[in-house]
């Protein structure tokens, strides 16, 4: 409620015949349900809708103009995008700060100081009235207008951040789209809905990293709709956009759906228009996901010829961030030696080049390889940098991955009490993220964590449940399972038998196997949490 007293008021009155989550779901009708003020009061303090009338009668035309056009940003902005969007024939850039700190004055627009900018906001309630305004007040075409320059700038803003994206200056690109992550979407839906399909298609591929590192797995599917909008004609934007298309279908899969032939598809389309294009950074990366490809449905030979192939022109082009991508995929199907000396290589280039997260991801394959080696503390050396270069870059989706193994690589070490907080705190990550995250894994390790409290019932369902995703995961190769996890799932359920009997453990084992995927989370999380939620839901 912005924290305005009256639309409190008129709020908690609702309560004496709504719900506060039927209040909740109804406030972006707000101006219609918060009536009903004391009759006692002046009008204006009756209705939300009566005091904001009020509060914008006291503008001066340019004011409610500038407040109007301000009602398409989805969240907060800068000086520099209030210019682009409310600059008009009457207004120039220096107009709209004098305006911008007018409104300020006024309360109408919030100013939140950082150390380096200031940011502006409207209050939710604000916003909802000036876009009722801005519709009222445009010309014909007007409004189409408005959210062109509120798209066209985010556009910029994203290109702008994209080659810091994946080098030095990583962190500061990926916070400051954090803060502009609404209206990126916000241009998405609008560029969408107008059919500006290249448009589409750069902002999806400006945003690749950024939208894999927090989970932002809409935009796959605003990428997906572009490429199918394109036409068949090879430019740089389809052929970059294909690539990401693959990517992001790797990156986001789930066992069982249908994405690699998709993924297959969409690299193989880019193979050829990089190749028409002559573009040989695009073409290596295009065999490298074909490569990719290769290894999903089992087929090591082309895997490795595909993307030798692919880190033969990556070198060539003497751009160091693309080696070590392209490496990354090369070692997935080497033998051990081979596979550590390969993610070595790729681990120091991505460190010259500045791709921070990708150094994680790196250190996190090396985990696993010293997990196979029987070098458990080594791999959880590599484990503990990793998280702590992913927290540094308020990264979710890589964090989401080595949080889960660390939890693991505690568990063998038999430290359950320094697991429970890793994994508890991963399956909240989880719920947070949605669907498109695997979760097979983190499932055991709140298994084991459950015997580890003595909740032996709920344990032996979160077996059941982790052994049936798991199994799933590895026909489908989106995890591998080595010696050393095979050794404490059996010591674990072994453990767990002996505690319970065979009977009421295999009864939980079985109803466990039954359950949703979010079923699993929720029993994660102990059954007073999975009882909260389930009452919450009602």
């Amino acid at each position: 409620m912005d924290g305005i007293p009256l639309a409190l008021e008129l709020a908690a009155a609702r309560l004496s015949s709504m719900s506060l989550e039927q209040v909740s779901n109804r406030l972006d009708q707000r101006f219609r349900l918060l009536t009903g003020g004391s009759r006692n009061a002046m009008p204006r303090q009756q209705t939300l809708q009566a005091t904001v009338d009020w509060s914008f009668g006291l503008l001066h035309k340019q004011e409610r103009e500038t407040i109007a056009r301000l009602s398409v940003f989805a969240c907060g902005f800068e000086l520099e995008a209030a210019e682009q969007v409310c600059a008009t024939a009457d207004v120039d850039a220096l107009d709209v700060l004098d305006l911008l700190r007018s409104l300020v004055d006024k309360s109408l627009v919030v100013a939140d100081h950082t150390r380096d900018s200031v940011r502006y906001r409207l209050l939710e309630t604000i916003r909802q009235y000036s876009a009722q305004e801005l519709l009222r007040i445009a010309r014909d075409g007007e409004v189409t207008q408005i959210r062109n320059r509120h798209a066209e700038h985010y556009l910029r803003v994203a290109e702008a951040a994209a080659p810091a994206l994946i080098g030095h200056g990583q962190a500061e690109a990926l916070r400051r789209l954090d803060l502009e992550w609404d209206n990126l979407r916000a241009a998405f839906v609008h560029l969408t809905a107008e059919r500006r399909t290249n448009d589409v298609l750069r902002l999806g591929v400006a945003l690749e990293r950024f939208a894999l590192s927090r989970g932002h797995a809409e935009t796959l599917g605003y990428l997906q709709r572009a490429v199918e909008q394109a036409g068949p004609e090879p430019s740089t934007p389809l052929a970059r956009a294909l690539i990401t298309v693959s990517w992001m279908i790797h990156f986001f899969r789930q066992p069982g759906d249908s994405g690699i032939a998709v993924a297959k598809q969409s690299a193989e389309r880019a193979l050829k228009m990089a190749r028409v294009l002559g573009d040989r950074r695009l073409e290596a990366r295009a065999l490298s996901l074909k490569g990719g490809v290769a290894y999903f449905e089992a087929d090591p030979v082309t895997q490795q010829r595909l993307c030798r192939e692919a880190v033969a022109i990556a070198r060539e082009t003497g751009d160091l961030q693309l080696v070590g991508d392209l490496l990354g995929m090369l070692a997935v199907d080497a033998p051990a030696a081979e596979a550590r000396s390969i993610r070595l290589e790729a681990l120091d280039c991505f460190r010259q080049c500045g791709d921070e997260l990708l150094a994680a991801s790196e250190l996190h394959m090396l985990y696993g390889l010293d997990l196979q080696a029987g070098l458990i503390e080594e791999g959880e050396d590599d484990l503990a940098e990793a998280v702590g270069i992913a927290e540094r870059l308020g990264d979710q989706m890589f964090l989401f991955y080595f949080r889960s193994d660390l939890g693991i690589v505690l568990l063998m070490q038999d430290r359950h009490e320094e697991a429970l907080p890793v994994v508890r705190q991963t399956v909240l990550a989880a719920r947070r993220m949605g669907h498109r995250i695997q979760i097979c894994e983190l499932i055991f390790a709140a298994a084991c964590c459950a015997t580890w409290q003595g909740d032996y019932p709920r344990a032996a369902r979160l077996h059941g449940a982790a052994d049936a995703a798991i199994a799933e995961a590895l026909a489908d190769r989106t995890i591998s399972w080595s010696e050393q996890e095979q050794r404490l799932r059996e010591k674990e359920q072994r453990r767990l038998r002996e505690l319970i009997g065979d009977a009421p453990y295999d009864e939980g084992y079985r109803a466990g196997a039954r359950l949703s995927r979010q079923q699993s989370m929720d029993l994660a999380l102990g059954p007073d949490v999975a009882e909260r939620i389930a009452t919450n839901s009602r």
